[in-house]
């Protein structure tokens, strides 16, 4: 079988799926970042979270 044949075959069908995953990907990333980068932690007390004992923001354990 032929580098073209095998291509064709096993790799350009799935192509179009790929670059839909890929779009899909960008929103759901740029719609998580503020949750990964723990910008929405802000204002929540470390105590009420349990998350192996870190706190995602610096000084929210203080309070209280």
């Amino acid at each position: 079988m032929t580098l073209g044949k095998t291509l064709a075959v096993g790799m350009y069908p799935f192509l179009p799926g790929d670059a839909l995953k890929m779009a899909a990907a960008v929103p759901i990333a740029k719609a998580l970042r503020p949750l990964i980068n723990g910008e929405e932690w802000k204002g929540i007390r470390c105590q009420e979270i349990e998350i192996s004992n870190k706190c995602p923001v610096s000084g929210a354990d203080d309070a209280g």
